[in-house]
Order: structure tokens, then sequence, then C-alpha cells
């Protein structure tokens, strides 16, 4: 059982203690500039690599590779072929017991799955697309937290 539900964030927004540059985030959205952009970011602010998938699909097979080594999964809602919803009941079953949220302008049609997602606990929060980095971080940050 854990001591402390929050984590041990400075100021700044760093967990102390924990090293960044080893943080684990399976990104997973049907826009390529949206992957671009946030693996740029991750890298020149946090110098944490994210593992980007344009699908679903894609993220299944890069998750079962190494189930461990991802602190936050981060999914849009409305994808092709695959939409968030599924793919997050897929890792879940996969035994992930990490954090996953939502990223997302909107959950449209999947707004009752999302909210029924949120109330069992299967995602943590749904983030406006419009989130810093910084929030990212964090998340992943408390994600390596709770796994040690």
């Amino acid at each position: 059982m854990l001591s402390c539900c929050r984590p041990c964030l400075t100021k700044h927004g760093v967990a102390m203690g924990l090293e960044t540059n080893d943080l684990g985030i399976l990104w997973i959205d049907d826009e390529p500039m949206i992957l671009r952009a946030m693996a740029r970011v991750m890298k020149s602010k946090f110098d944490i690599d994210i593992t980007a998938c344009p699908s679903g699909q894609v993220a299944l097979e890069e998750f079962k590779k190494d189930t461990a080594r991802f602190d936050l999964v981060v999914c849009d809602v409305q994808m092709p072929e695959m939409a968030g919803p599924s793919v997050v009941r897929a890792i879940r079953s996969l035994g992930y017991t990490g954090i996953i949220v939502f990223f997302s302008s909107g959950a449209g049609e999947f707004e009752q799955e999302v909210k029924d997602l949120i109330s069992t606990g299967d995602v943590t929060l749904l983030l406006p697309k419009s989130a810093s980095a910084a929030e990212i971080h964090n998340l992943a940050l408390l994600g390596k937290k709770l796994c040690l």
C-alpha cells in the first residue's frame, strides 16, 4: 500500500529523487503532426524519448514487446480502425496497471465510454490537447513513482 497518494514534486514540477530520462511514455495518436510535436517537445524539455504510435494496432505491438517499460500511456480518443477506448481495454487486458490518460480535443461519439473508463479507473483522466508538456511529464513521473 502506498503511504503517499501525491507525487513528490518541486515548485518546478520535477519529482525529487527520480531520473527523468528513463521515463517510458507510449503515445498513441493518428495525427502525425501531434506525434512529432510532442516527441520533439518531450525530448527538448525533459530529455524523454516517447514511443510514438500512429494507431492502436501499432501501439499494442509496441506495448507487447516490453509491457514494463511504460510509466504512462497517452491515447487519443477518436482514431480510425481502433478507437481509444478499445486500445485502453486491450492494454488493461495485458495486465498494465499504470497510468493511462486520454489526450483529446473531445470524446465525441465515445463520450459515454470515456466516462465509464474514467469511473472504473481504467483511464486516469481526459487531458485536452492544449495540455502542457510539463503536465504530461508530471504524469509520467507519477507513474514512475507509483511503480517503484
